[in-house]
């Protein structure tokens, strides 16, 4: 479940493009705080679930 908002959210692509434009200390902020998002999502979802909504 996580790994739905983590691979949007932590592109890498995005994050090569954070680092010129927004310096190194904001772009690892928002990693951070992006994989935080993510792992308490996944594990609200989880909580909640949302397992059987996922095919495979």
């Amino acid at each position: 479940m996580t790994f739905l908002f983590t691979s949007s959210l932590l592109n890498p692509i995005v994050m090569a493009l954070f680092v010129p434009i927004l310096g190194f200390k904001v772009a690892l902020l928002y990693a951070s705080l992006a994989v935080f998002v993510s792992l308490f999502s996944g594990f609200v979802l989880h909580a909640l679930g949302f397992e059987r909504f996922i095919n495979f």
